[in-house]
């Protein structure tokens, strides 16, 4: 009996001792990767360091190198535009050639400005001439060039001072026209070149153009028929047929068939005849 617990106490031990050897090998096995898991985490952290800081030394080296190819091509672009200038003229390296302060471009430019406006002033002009061909090339005041524009006698004269007798209204009065018998369909002409202004009918006048001449001057030709041949701006020359005459109207019926003619200088009434005759 005492030798069994002998040997339980023995085997006690050795179970102690074994015990004891496994966790102290234990602990120095955990210890050696745990060193050397410390070693491998170091490394790696040096190593992105390095890599780290060889990103930015390529960063910074590669835009030192855009910034001087900028520079080249700065400086060689300049360079290429004083020579293109110099081989232009515009810049010389002859000292004894004095430089250019402006003056010189500017008085280019100015006689430029000059004769572009000059070009446009005729140009202007030119088209006034051809929007209003009517008006007389002669000096301001000229007086146009006056034709009758039909044969025939005269029924009723001009008169704007003295009374005449109106045979339709049986009464005096003044004339500011000269009534031209013709047969109703009589070709109606334009007595000198100038532009339609209007084309009207009235009691008085029946149906009625009026042409303008230029400088003031206008003719009317009343007591037309329906068939106008012209319209309001119309540009017309001497001789154009510009209607017929019509029947009268009930203020000049007592005169028969005719054409009502009146010639005026702005605005103011002048006797047909004399017009006609200078």
């Amino acid at each position: 009996m005492g030798k069994n617990k002998k040997y339980a106490a023995l085997f006690s031990c050795l179970v102690l001792v074994v015990a004891l050897g496994a966790g102290i090998a234990g602990s120095r096995s955990a210890k050696k990767e745990a060193d050397e898991q410390r070693k491998a985490n170091e490394a790696a952290v040096s190593q992105a360091e390095d890599y780290s800081q060889m990103v930015t030394a390529n960063r910074n080296a590669g835009s030192g190198n855009k910034i001087d190819e900028q520079n080249n091509t700065k400086s060689n672009t300049g360079t290429d535009i004083q020579e293109e200038m110099k081989g232009s003229g515009q810049i010389s390296n002859d000292p004894a050639e004095p430089e250019n302060d402006g003056s010189q471009n500017q008085e280019e430019t100015s006689g430029s400005t000059a004769e572009n406006n000059d070009a446009v002033s005729d140009e202007t002009a030119q088209l006034d001439m051809e929007s209003e061909e009517f008006v007389l090339a002669d000096s301001a005041g000229a007086k146009p060039v006056f034709n009758w524009p039909l044969e025939g006698d005269i029924v009723m004269d001009f008169s704007s001072d003295a009374l005449v007798y109106d045979s339709t209204l049986d009464q005096y009065r003044t004339n500011d026209t000269i009534c031209i018998s013709a047969a109703k369909g009589t070709p109606v002409k334009a007595s000198s070149d100038g532009t339609v202004e209007s084309v009207s009918e009235s009691d008085e006048e029946g149906n009625t153009v009026t042409i303008f001449h230029g400088n003031g001057w206008r003719t009317t030709y009343g007591q037309l028929d329906d068939n106008i041949a012209v319209s309001q701006g119309d540009i017309v020359k001497a001789g154009d047929v510009i209607g017929t005459v019509g029947t009268p109207s009930k203020y000049g019926v007592a005169l028969g068939e005719h054409l009502s003619f009146e010639v005026s200088e702005n605005e103011t009434a002048i006797d047909p005849k004399v017009a006609l005759a200078e």
